[in-house]
C-alpha cells in the first residue's frame, strides 16, 4: 500500500518492512512497478543523495531481505511477485492491480466522463476507496516529496470529477463525508482553511465546500513532506545501554502524553558532558533507531555554540527548521519572537523529533522548543543545562568516560584480532585516551593504519606523547590526554597533509568541498582530495555527503592551536586570502549564465583553483544551495576580521543568488556584515550597494519604513561616491516601492530620474529594464501607445543584444499591456515566449508570475481548461515559495477567469481570498485590492445583487482613484450604468 503510510499485507497479515532505508527501496520498487530502475537511480532515492561509503553493499542487503517479504507475499496471494537483476538495475515483477497506486490510476483512467454522473461516481468512488491517507507519508527525502506531491495532484483532480458528479445527482451528503474524511490530509494545519470548510459544510454550501478543498491541488500538508535531516550515525556504536533505555523511556512517556492531554510542551533530554564523550554519536544513532516513531520528520541543527568565531543564533536555526516544512522567504517572520511562535504553530499536532545539538546555553535552545508534548528534543550540550531543566522540565542525562568494557569493545571493533591478542596493551590504550570515544576512534585507525607494528609498541609511543605535554605543564584533565591522541595521529601525517590540516582550523564555514579547502591550502584539486581522504580515514576530519567534509569542534580547536602555533602570521593571512579570493571567483563564474547584466564591479581576483563549471542556470542553483552556509559565513568572517574588501565584493556577488532563492535571513545577515565592512574603510560604494541590496530584503520582508530608508541612505552613498549605477539601480527600486504603496506618480518620477541616469552610463540593459517598468506604469495609468511604443523599444534592446532574461521581461510586459487594450491572441503569442524563456533560465518565479498573465489571455480565447490549469501551479508556487504579495495578485485572476466562464461563486470566492491575503500585508498592494472589490462587484452584477455590486464597485474606484490606475474609469461606467 502506497496511498499513505508504505505497508503490505500478506492476505490478511500484515508484513514487516524492516528499516526505513529498506521501506524505501520496495516503495521505489512499487511506484516503478514492472519497469527496471537503475541501480545509481535506486542508491540515489534510497539514501537522498547521501549514501554510504558502499552503497552497493547496503542495496544488496536490502533486496535480499526485501526478496524474503516478496515471497511471503507471493504465497499469501497466489500471484507470483518476484524482483528480477536486470544488467544495470532491478525490476519488480507484479500485477499492478496488488498495488493501491495502480490500481487507483487504472480506476480512474477507465472512467470517461462521458458515460455520465452515475458511472463516474461508481468508477471514481471505488478508486478514492483506496486513499489511506497521505501517500508516502511515512518516507523522507526529495523522491518521496516528489512523488507523494505528484499523486496528491491526481487524487485531488479526481476527487474533484468524483464530487461535483455526485453533487449534479443531489448526493451532497456523500461529499460531505468525503470531504471530512479527508480534510486533514490536505488542508494539514492551515486553521483558516479547516475553520472555512467547517463552515460551508455546516451551512450547507457543499459545493464551496468541494472546490475550496479540491482548490488545495494536492499540496502537502504543511507545505512539505517530513524532513529528515539526521547526519549520518557513527559506526560502529558500541555501549551507552543505559542512555539509550532512558531516551526509550522518555519517548514512551511523550506518547503517553499526547494521547492523554496531559502536558502542555514537550518532553526534552539534555545529554550534557564533556567535550569527546559522544554526546552527538548517542544522539544520532538513537534518533536513526526510532525515526519511524516520528511521522511527520526529524529536525536537526548543530548551533556549533563553542565555535570561537560564530555560534549559530536561534534565529537562523529556525529559517531552516521552518523551510523544512515550506515556510520560507517573506513568509519567515521578521523578529524572533514571531519567528518561534510560527513555529511553535507549524509543528501543532505534529509529531517530531528535535535533534539540538552543540548548544552552549539555554538561550540558544529555548527558542527551538516546540510547544506541544507529540514532540521529542533532545538537546547536547558541554554545559549543565541547568535552566533548562530547571524552567522547562528537561531531563538531564549526563555522559561520562566510556565504561573500560565498553571502551575495549569500541576499540576491538575497529582494530579487531589484535586488540584482543594484547589484553594489556588494550587496557593502556584504553586508559591514554580518558576513554572519549573520539580519542578512541582516532587513536584506533592509526593503529589499523600501522597493522605491522604491536598494539603495545604503539601505547609506549602515545605514552611518550602523553608525557612530552605533561613536560609543557598541559597535563592534568581529559582534554589533555585527547590532544596528545590527535598529537599521536597528526605526527604520522606527510608534511602536506599535516600543514592541510592545521590550516583547516582557519576556515570559518561549517563544512568544506574540495575546491575551497585547495584555494585555503594553496594546492590542486588532487592533492587537497587526496589529503582531505587521508585525514577522513584517521578520523581527523569526516565526510558529510556531496563530497564535503566536517571536523568535530575539539579537532577544530586543535588545528586552529596548531596553525597559531607553527605558522606564521603571514602565511595564515595568505591562506585565508587564497579561500576569500576562490570564494569571490567562483561565486562569481556561476552568476546567472542567461544574463549579460550581471557583471561584478571590481576586478575579480585570480586563483589556481579550478572553477565551478556550471553550464546553465539550474545548475548554479545547485552549486549555490551546496556552498551558501560557507559563504555567508566567509563574509561575516571577512567582515569581522582585517579582510573588508573581500566581504563587500563577495557580498556584492551574492546578491543574485540570495534574492532569488529567497533567502532573506541569510541575505541580512550578509548585507548588515557587507555595510559594516564598508563603513570601517569609508567604502561608499559598497555602502550604496549594501543599502540598495539589504533595503530590497526589507521591503520584501514586509518592512517598507526600514527599507525607504536604506534606498534614501544608498541615493546618497551613491552622489557622494559618483556611482551612477548605484544611484539609478537605488532611484529605481525606491520607485518600485512608491508603486507598491501606492503612490505611482511619485514611482514615476523616480523611474524617469533613474532613466536619464542610465543613459549616462553604458548599462543599455538596465535602461531597457526601467524602461520597460515606466510603460507598464503607463498602461495603468491608460496611456497605452505610449506603453506599447516603450516596451516595444526593450524588446528591440533585448533582441539585439542577447539578453535572454530582458527579452522575457520586454514579452511579460507587452502581454500585458495587449491584455488590457483586447489584443489577447497577440498577448497569448508574447506571454507564451516569454514562459519559454523563464523556463531556459530555470527562473521559476518569473515562470510562475507569467502563468497567470497568460491564463487571463487564455480565458478571453476561450481556453479555459488551460487557464484554470496555469493559475493552479502558478497558485501552488507562491503560496509554497511564501511570496504573499503575488498570491493576492493570481487569486485576481482566477476570479476574473471563473466569472468570465460563468463560475460567479468560485470568481466570488478567489477575490475575497485574494483580500484576505493583502490583509496579512501592511498597507501595500492597493491596486490588487481595488481589483479584487471590482471582480466581486461584477460578479454580484452577473447574479442581479446590484446593490452589494456597487458597494463594492465604490471601494474600487476609490483605491483605483487614489493609485491612478485606468481602470477607474471602467468602474465610473459600471457605477453610472442604470440598475436593471
Amino acid at each position: 500500500m502506497l496511498l499513505g503510510k508504505v505497508a503490505a499485507l500478506a492476505g490478511e497479515v500484515p508484513v514487516a518492512l524492516g528499516s526505513g532505508q529498506q521501506r524505501q527501496l520496495l516503495a521505489v520498487l512499487l511506484v516503478e512497478a514492472n519497469r527496471a530502475v537503475p541501480v545509481e537511480l535506486l542508491i540515489q532515492r534510497i539514501w537522498d543523495g547521501r549514501p554510504p561509503r558502499r552503497p552497493r553493499s547496503g542495496l544488496h542487503a536490502y533486496v535480499t531481505r526485501v526478496r524474503s517479504g516478496l515471497r511471503a507475499m507471493s504465497e499469501a496471494t497466489g500471484t507470483e511477485i518476484r524482483l528480477e537483476r536486470r544488467v544495470d538495475g532491478y525490476l519488480l515483477r507484479v500485477d499492478p492491480l496488488l498495488v493501491d497506486l495502480h490500481r487507483f490510476t487504472a480506476e480512474v483512467d477507465g472512467v470517461a466522463d462521458a458515460a455520465g454522473d452515475l458511472a463516474v461516481v461508481d468508477g471514481l468512488g471505488r478508486a478514492l476507496d483506496l486513499w489511506q491517507g497521505i501517500p508516502l507519508a511515512d518516507l523522507p527525502g526529495s523522491w518521496a516529496r516528489s512523488t507523494r506531491e505528484a499523486v496528491l495532484v491526481r487524487l485531488t483532480e479526481a476527487l474533484g470529477r468524483w464530487g461535483h458528479a455526485c453533487l449534479r445527482l443531489g448526493r451532497w451528503h456523500e461529499v460531505t463525508e468525503r470531504l471530512a474524511r479527508h480534510a486533514d490530509q490536505l488542508l494539514g494545519d492551515d486553521r483558516a482553511a479547516r475553520n472555512r470548510l467547517d463552515a460551508l459544510l455546516s451551512s450547507g454550501r457543499t459545493d464551496e465546500a468541494l472546490d475550496l478543498v479540491v482548490g488545495s491541488g494536492g499540496a502537502v500538508p504543511g507545505g512539505s513532506s517530513a524532513p529528515a535531516q539526521l547526519p549520518c550515525a557513527v559506526h560502529p556504536f558500541v555501549g551507552r545501554a543505559d542512555e539509550l533505555a532512558f531516551l526509550d523511556g522518555l519517548l514512551a512517556q511523550s506518547g503517553d502524553l499526547a494521547q492523554s492531554g496531559e502536558a502542555s510542551g514537550p518532553v526534552i533530554a539534555t545529554l550534557v558532558g564533556t567535550a569527546g564523550v559522544g554526546k552527538t554519536a548517542l544522539a544520532v544513532h538513537w534518533a536513526h533507531r526510532v525515526a519511524d516513531a516520528f511521522p511527520d520528520g526529524v529536525l536537526y541543527a548543530d548551533l556549533r555554540g563553542y565555535d570561537p568565531d560564530r555560534p549559530l543564533s536561534p534565529a537562523e536555526v529556525l529559517v531552516g527548521f521552518l523551510g523544512a516544512f515550506g515556510v520560507m522567504g517573506p513568509d519567515v517572520p521578521f523578529e524572533l519572537a514571531e519567528r518561534a511562535a510560527t513555529y511553535r504553530s507549524v509543528l501543532a499536532g505534529r509529531r517530531v523529533l528535535v535533534i539540538v545539538d552543540n548548544a552552549g546555553s539555554a538561550d540558544q535552545v529555548r527558542p527551538l522548543l516546540p510547544g506541544v508534548p507529540s514532540c521529542v528534543v533532545i538537546v547536547t550540550s558541554r554545559d549543565s543545562m541547568a535552566d533548562l531543566v530547571v524552567r522547562d522540565g528537561a531531563h538531564r542525562v549526563r555522559l561520562d568516560l566510556l565504561p573500560e568494557a565498553e571502551a575495549s569493545d569500541l576499540v576491538i571493533s575497529l582494530v579487531g584480532a589484535r586488540a584482543l591478542a594484547e589484553p594489556e596493551a588494550l587496557a593502556a590504550l584504553v586508559g591514554q585516551c580518558s576513554r572519549l570515544p573520539l580519542a578512541l576512534r582516532v587513536a584506533a585507525e592509526l593503529a589499523v593504519d600501522r597493522d605491522r607494528d604491536t598494539l603495545a609498541g604503539l601505547v609506549r609511543e602515545l605514552t611518550d606523547e602523553g608525557d612530552r605535554f605533561a613536560l609543557m605543564g598541559v597535563g592534568g584533565d581529559p582534554w589533555t590526554d585527547v590532544e596528545a591522541v590527535f598529537s599521536w595521529s597528526y605526527r604520522y601525517l606527510e608534511p602536506g597533509t599535516a600543514r592541510l590540516f592545521r590550516l583547516l582550523g582557519l576556515h570559518p564555514g561549517p563544512d568544506w568541498g574540495v575546491p575551497a579547502v585547495a584555494a585555503l591550502a594553496g594546492v590542486d584539486l588532487g592533492t587537497a582530495d587526496r589529503c582531505l581522504d587521508t585525514l577522513a580515514r584517521v578520523h581527523l576530519a569526516q565526510r558529510s555527503g556531496r563530497g564535503r567534509y566536517v571536523m568535530h569542534d575539539l579537532l577544530r580547536a586543535y588545528a586552529r592551536g596548531l596553525a597559531t602555533t607553527l605558522d606564521p602570521d603571514g602565511e595564515r593571512r595568505a591562506a585565508l586570502i587564497g579561500l576569500f579570493d576562490h570564494a569571490v571567483a567562483s561565486a562569481a563564474s556561476v552568476l546567472d549564465p542567461s544574463s549579460v547584466r550581471q557583471r561584478p564591479s571590481r576586478p575579480l581576483p585570480v586563483t589556481a583553483v579550478p572553477l565551478p563549471e556550471v553550464a546553465d542556470p539550474a545548475a548554479a542553483r545547485d552549486w549555490f544551495d551546496v556552498e551558501r552556509a560557507s559563504l555567508v559565513r566567509l563574509v561575516v568572517h571577512a567582515a569581522d576580521s582585517d579582510r573588508p574588501e573581500h566581504a563587500v565584493f563577495l557580498a556584492e556577488i551574492l546578491a543574485g543568488h540570495l534574492m532569488r532563492g529567497g533567502h532573506l535571513v541569510d541575505a541580512l545577515a550578509v548585507y548588515d556584515a557587507a555595510l559594516r565592512a564598508a563603513e570601517t574603510v569609508d567604502d561608499l560604494m559598497g555602502q550604496a550597494h549594501a543599502l540598495v541590496t539589504s533595503a530590497v530584503v526589507l521591503c520584501q520582508w514586509g518592512r517598507p519604513a526600514e527599507g525607504r530608508e536604506r534606498f534614501e541612505r544608498a541615493i546618497s552613498c551613491a552622489r557622494r561616491c559618483g556611482s551612477v549605477q548605484l544611484e539609478a539601480r537605488a532611484l529605481h527600486n525606491l520607485a518600485m516601492l512608491e508603486e507598491m504603496t501606492g503612490h505611482r506618480d511619485r514611482a514615476l518620477d523616480g523611474l524617469h530620474r533613474a532613466l536619464s541616469l542610465w543613459r549616462r552610463t553604458d548599462d543599455r540593459m538596465a535602461e531597457a529594464i526601467t524602461l520597460n517598468t515606466i510603460g507598464l506604469l503607463e498602461a495603468e495609468q491608460g496611456e497605452y501607445r505610449l506603453a506599447l511604443d516603450h516596451l516595444e523599444a526593450v524588446l528591440q534592446a533585448a533582441l539585439a543584444s542577447g539578453d535572454r532574461r530582458l527579452e522575457a521581461e520586454a514579452r511579460d510586459g507587452l502581454g500585458c499591456v495587449l491584455g488590457r487594450v483586447g489584443r489577447h491572441r497577440e498577448a497569448v503569442d508574447h506571454l507564451e515566449a516569454a514562459m519559454l524563456i523563464w523556463r531556459e533560465c530555470s527562473a521559476t518565479d518569473s515562470e510562475a508570475m507569467v502563468k497567470a498573465y497568460l491564463a487571463l489571455a487564455y480565458a478571453h480565447c476561450g481556453r479555459d481548461g488551460e487557464a484554470l490549469e496555469l493559475l493552479q501551479q502558478s497558485l501552488d508556487f507562491h503560496r509554497r515559495s511564501g511570496y504573499r504579495e503575488a498570491v493576492a495578485g493570481v487569486l485576481n485572476a482566477l476570479g476574473t477567469v471563473h466569472r468570465l466562464a460563468g463560475r460567479l461563486d468560485q470568481a466570488m470566492d478567489s477575490h475575497r481570498q485574494a483580500l484576505q491575503e493583502i490583509e496579512r500585508l501592511d498597507g501595500t498592494r492597493e491596486l490588487e485590492r481595488a481589483k479584487a472589490h471590482d471582480g466581486l462587484g461584477q460578479a454580484l452584477a452577473a447574479l442581479g445583487r446590484l446593490d452589494r455590486a456597487r458597494e463594492h464597485w465604490e471601494r474600487a474606484l476609490a483605491l483605483f482613484e487614489q493609485t491612478g490606475d485606468a481602470a477607474a474609469a471602467d468602474v465610473r461606467s459600471r457605477l453610472k450604468a442604470p440598475s436593471r
